[in-house]
């Protein structure tokens, strides 16, 4: 079984090593970014294999 994949697109907190380790424990594979401002085509690039986002202001459209 492939393992779970969790992406965060954007961030308020200092890091999120904690998350990070914790998602670890658990088998997820955990990758966090700072891509707000980004370019539409490097948001696509980290998000394309996600199973799940976790966003905070990183602009999700249509296109996304």
């Amino acid at each position: 079984m492939a393992q779970t994949k969790v992406v965060v697109t954007d961030y308020i907190e200092q890091d999120l090593n904690w998350e990070a380790e914790e998602m670890k424990k658990r088998g997820v594979s955990f990758e966090a970014y700072q891509l707000k401002f980004a370019p539409q085509a490097e948001l696509i690039s980290k998000i394309r294999d996600a199973d799940l986002l976790v966003v905070n202001m990183t602009p999700m459209t249509e296109a996304v």
